[in-house]
């Protein structure tokens, strides 16, 4: 119990070590979609990753998804992947996934899930760009844009008929590594809603 506390608590890992939580109350659990306390460096993060995408920045909708079961989940998954990989560095590498609105919130309650996939091209499980073109270029809806965190210790050049990554390998990419497919429940944390 003391791990989950210290993982709901960690600031300092991710985007998070960044750009902090607003205040909560001690032992506050709910998931809390921050669209004012923004900081002007914050604002700029998102404004380069999504400028191109999103013609009116200055008026769009930009909400912090700060959810406590999920971040601690992630945090937990973090260490594990690092005692798992003990010869490999487990990053995080900060993606987009391009969705509808209310797909948008749903993934901000209970996070993304890969049983869902429907379209997929590079492995059967949750794709992730690192351009918000590609992403928005192959999404069906793509009225929202999620700023994801993703873990990453070892990848493979994915392809259509992946179900899961052989051996031990926790992702699959394009030939670029620029588009990412990962597989598990908590290798990914949604970050921010922006549109």
């Amino acid at each position: 119990m003391e791990l989950l506390c210290q993982a709901t608590n960690l600031n300092n890992f991710g985007l998070r070590n960044y750009f902090p939580w607003s205040p909560r109350i001690e032992g506050e659990s709910l998931v809390k979609i921050d669209n004012i306390n923004h900081s002007p460096e914050e604002k700029a993060f998102l404004y380069n990753r999504l400028c191109r995408q999103i013609p009116d920045f200055q008026r769009a909708y930009i909400g912090r998804i700060e959810n406590p079961y999920l971040w601690s989940r992630y945090v937990l998954r973090y260490e594990e992947m690092k005692a798992q990989n003990l010869t490999r560095h487990v990053t995080e590498q900060i993606v987009i996934h391009a969705t509808s609105i209310s797909a948008a919130y749903e993934i901000a309650d209970n996070n993304f899930d890969w049983r869902l996939v429907k379209r997929h091209r590079y492995g059967k499980g949750v794709s992730f760009a690192r351009d918000a073109g590609y992403a928005n270029q192959h999404a069906k809806q793509n009225e929202a844009y999620i700023i994801a965190g993703i873990l990453v210790a070892k990848t493979s050049v994915g392809h259509y008929s992946i179900q899961i990554p052989p051996n031990d390998i926790d992702t699959t990419t394009n030939p670029r590594h620029t588009v990412f497919v990962k597989y598990c429940d908590s290798d990914f944390y949604p970050y921010y809603i922006v549109y």
